[in-house]
């Protein structure tokens, strides 16, 4: 092993404050990294699209009734 910047080359791969870089592990974390930031992207847009429904539906109620939906959905 030469030590070479503050980086450890060790097995072709370089080693800079304890990660290990272009490794497997890596490339399978980033991967299940982004599979759940996508899930809860998607989830995030379900409840959006459920939370407009209901403010579509509650529109077409009196004023009254508009009103306090907002309020309910302030707390």
């Amino acid at each position: 092993m030469t030590v070479v910047e503050g980086k450890k080359k060790t097995r072709g791969r370089e080693e800079e404050g304890g990660k290990e870089r272009g490794g497997k592990k890596e490339e399978e974390e980033k991967r299940r990294k982004s599979e759940g930031e996508r899930e809860r992207e998607s989830k995030r847009v379900r409840v959006r699209e459920r939370l407009r429904k209901e403010e579509r539906e509650k529109e077409k109620e009196s004023p009254q009734a508009r009103m306090l939906f907002l309020v309910e959905r302030r707390d």
